[in-house]
């Protein structure tokens, strides 16, 4: 499975060639789970989900710890706060990701294109939400709820992928 998945980066292209496939006595032989072996490839695959959790987790501690701080104790001004603890925040999530959690040297993986991806995740957790709350009058506690799982798993496959290319 690992091959598969570093092979893009090894091989410039790579063909898929038809093969025919063959059941002797309607594959009694076969020793293949699909759950089993899905859940093996799955695991491969998604390796790094549980620490990236907790990067993510101390990452929203760092930011919000730091924005009381910052508006309670130094400031006082909401919008200087929340956008000095965000930029904190991001670059202990990306420092811990690129170096602890992807273990990455990849060029793909670096503080530009991380940004690129906050702000494509920002904005289409806007769009989302307006088109789930606005106009297909989903609740809104269950549409935050659903709109952060799945960008939350785009986040993560798109930082592997960057990881490994």
């Amino acid at each position: 499975m690992e091959m598969l998945i570093y092979s893009g980066k090894l091989f410039s292209s790579i063909i898929e060639e038809p093969i025919k496939t063959i059941y002797i006595d309607n594959n009694s032989g076969s020793h293949f789970n699909p759950v089993k072996d899905g859940l093996k490839i799955y695991s491969v695959l998604f390796s790094n989900l549980p620490s990236f959790m907790m990067v993510s987790v101390a990452s929203f501690v760092i930011d919000y710890l730091l924005f009381n701080l910052l508006y309670y104790v130094l400031l006082g001004n909401t919008a200087v706060s929340t956008v000095a603890a965000r930029v904190a925040s991001s670059l202990f999530n990306f420092t811990l990701n690129k170096k602890l959690v992807f273990k990455s040297s990849s060029e793909k993986y670096n503080i530009i294109n991380y940004y690129k991806l906050a702000v494509f995740i920002l904005v289409a957790n806007m769009a989302l939400m307006a088109l789930l709350v606005d106009f297909l009058h989903v609740p809104a506690f269950l549409a935050k709820i659903l709109v952060e799982c799945v960008l939350y798993i785009v986040s993560f496959t798109t930082q592997n992928k960057w990881s490994k290319s």
